[in-house]
């Protein structure tokens, strides 16, 4: 991981980065390795992966995904690794919208923006998904939900979209973690988990204790990244130690306030992860997470209405040069999948999906 506190918004790797990294690969792929199938392996898209593994000319990239890429090869990705890259050249379509004035600049900081540009995301597709949730939470209290897809899918953004739709959602106790570091080491995961909840023992019990005291007073979600890293058996126990407790605990009690547990799959890998889901809730399988439909591309139609009944928020970067069909023609063009065209979305509206919007989710 970066040691860096404000990860820079386009990088690209040094000469010492591009090293480190060119040894792992060496080290992990002695008889080379497809572009297509490593991308799945780190979990980036492959359009993504390939502009990273560029070499000439450098292509920028969000220091996300340099993160993510080092992280999932076991590498540390530390400062002289990258630099932000200074010669970015926007698209041709956006190149007409940019401007130099003043008034321009200062928007850019804006937390209004930023804010209100959320609150519309949060109504861009994931239908099928947020409508099935909607109406799963209505007839339970406590619960654990699938999300799946492959890499790029949007998987944490919908996590937290989600949680606009729990009853008392604003107090809520609301901690992630993600698992990756954890694949081959059960014992360090309990340890961190009963420092996000609270717990002064890592005994599996007493972390379930310390979550429903939490329960107690306020709505309670909890959110597992990368399930995919620990499928199997350490996934199945860390469902067995520490939630069925929970939900025993919940049982022939009077309604308190919801509970839930979202366990991420961000590689697509359902089928794999070695534990039993079910399509709905279901009281003789209370136990077993509940699986969402699986993440697909955001529908074209539906993200061309998105982006014109949001035209107020292109508004201010439109002029002379620009007309608003080019802004919809470049994301729809960048809609490989959900990551890059919430990418797009935001660039065209002068913010960065990562700092901007990403770094603020809670879970």
């Amino acid at each position: 991981m970066s040691k860096s506190e404000s990860p820079k918004k386009s990088c690209i790797l040094t000469a010492s980065g591009r090293k480190k990294l060119n040894e792992q690969l060496s080290k992990d792929y002695p008889k080379g390795y497809k572009v297509i199938e490593l991308a799945t392996t780190v979990s980036l898209d492959r359009n993504t992966l390939a502009k990273i593994l560029n070499e000439q000319p450098p292509k920028p990239v969000n220091h996300k995904s340099l993160d993510t890429l080092f992280s999932n090869l076991g590498i540390d990705l530390e400062d002289s690794d990258y630099e932000e890259y200074r010669h970015y050249q926007p698209s041709p379509r956006q190149k007409k919208s940019q401007t130099t004035s003043q008034e321009s600049l200062l928007i850019l900081d804006d937390p209004v923006k930023k804010e209100n540009l959320k609150q519309a995301l949060l109504e861009l597709d994931y239908i099928k998904q947020e409508t099935a949730f909607t109406e799963f939470i209505c007839d339970i209290e406590s619960a654990v939900f699938l999300i799946h897809g492959q890499p790029g899918y949007g998987q944490r953004w919908l996590a937290n979209r989600l949680t606009y739709k729990v009853p008392y959602f604003t107090d809520a106790f609301q901690r992630s973690l993600c698992l990756k570091r954890y694949r081959n080491d059960i014992n360090n995961l309990w340890q961190n988990l009963a420092d996000m909840v609270g717990s002064s023992s890592f005994d599996p019990q007493a972390i379930a204790d310390a979550i429903y005291k939490h329960r107690q007073t306020q709505t309670v979600m909890l959110c597992l990244q990368d399930v995919d890293w620990v499928r199997g058996k350490y996934l199945q126990e860390l469902l067995d130690k520490l939630w069925q407790p929970l939900v025993k605990m919940t049982q022939d009690k009077s309604p308190e306030y919801p509970l839930l547990l979202f366990l991420i799959d961000n590689k697509g890998c359902k089928s794999q992860l070695g534990i039993p889901v079910v399509s709905q809730p279901d009281s003789k399988h209370c136990c077993s997470p509940i699986e969402l439909a699986e993440l697909q591309s955001f529908d074209t139609r539906e993200l061309r209405r998105w982006i014109t009944t949001k035209k107020s928020l292109f508004a201010p970067h439109l002029d002379a040069t620009m007309e608003f069909k080019d802004i919809i023609g470049d994301i729809i063009e960048r809609n490989n999948n959900p990551s890059e065209a919430l990418e797009a979305i935001c660039t065209w509206c002068h913010l960065d999906w990562f700092n901007d919007i990403e770094r603020g989710l809670k879970l």
